[in-house]
């Protein structure tokens, strides 16, 4: 079952990652897009409650292999890594899963490959901003990110940043090109200083405020259109290029 995209052009959906908050799905099912159950063990628990909204379980991504000490190629038995990781965390009624905490990009297009092996399920993946031009931490551009992602098969793309500039910035930078849904991991105490461009799911730190917010209009959210004129495509799966109409290809995106 795949997370259903935003009901409205310009108002996005929670995804309710709190027991203390399940009361107000009850209330204003709505504003949610889906649900994060805390474990596996509550997975069944979490969809007979809030169904019929698709309840998911989130992934954390392992560590990196020692290059040094690690066997080649180091891409697969990190995926192999992951593998051992993942397996006794998935659940045959999840609905989706939810992938965070990569240390870098390659980690975790690593990880959605691993994933993709394992279960055919719905993949939704968190990419951390480490700037306001949109750069990950370990220099990839968000854009590059979001083409490799899209053509390896993950739906939606949760952005995260250290503050509400980049998170602005990033979304910015990216929803022109972005060919997936895309959503963001943010604080409530952001809301007056973020512009939601495109945006459709938001992980909440406090689901309260953000229901409030969203009730009463308080979200700044617009509507980029998308760039007709260059798009972005990752025929490897690996290396992501702006494409024109005239199949011209620009040189590799940073990634």
């Amino acid at each position: 079952m795949d997370i259903p995209l935003c009901q409205s052009e310009h108002e996005p959906q929670l995804l309710l990652n709190d027991p203390a908050a399940i009361s107000l799905y009850h209330t204003a099912p709505e504003q949610f897009a889906g649900a994060l159950a805390p474990n596996v063990e509550l997975c069944d628990a979490w969809a007979e409650e809030l169904a019929p909204l698709p309840v998911g379980l989130a992934l954390e991504c392992p560590p990196e292999p020692d290059a040094e000490h690690c066997e080649r190629p180091i891409t697969m038995h990190y995926i192999e890594q992951c593998k051992e990781v993942f397996r006794p965390l998935l659940h045959d009624d999840a609905a989706f899963y939810y992938l965070h905490g990569a240390p870098t990009f390659p980690a975790l297009r690593a990880a959605v490959l691993a994933l993709g092996d394992l279960c055919g399920r719905t993949v939704i993946a968190e990419l951390h901003v480490e700037d306001d031009e949109g750069h990950l931490p370990d220099g990839t551009d968000v854009r590059a990110a979001i083409g490799v992602l899209q053509r390896i098969g993950v739906t939606t793309v949760l952005i995260s940043a250290h503050d509400p500039e980049s998170l602005t910035q990033a979304l910015e930078i990216a929803a022109p090109y972005a060919r997936l849904s895309l959503g963001v991991c943010m604080h409530a105490d952001w809301l007056s200083q973020t512009t939601l461009y495109n945006t459709e799911v938001i992980v909440p730190d406090i689901t309260e405020a953000f229901v409030a917010a969203l009730h009463g209009n308080q979200v700044a959210c617009k509507t980029l259109p998308r760039d007709h004129d260059d798009f972005i495509c990752a025929p490897d799966g690996k290396h992501a290029h702006f494409i024109a109409p005239t199949i011209d290809i620009s040189d590799e995106i940073e990634c």
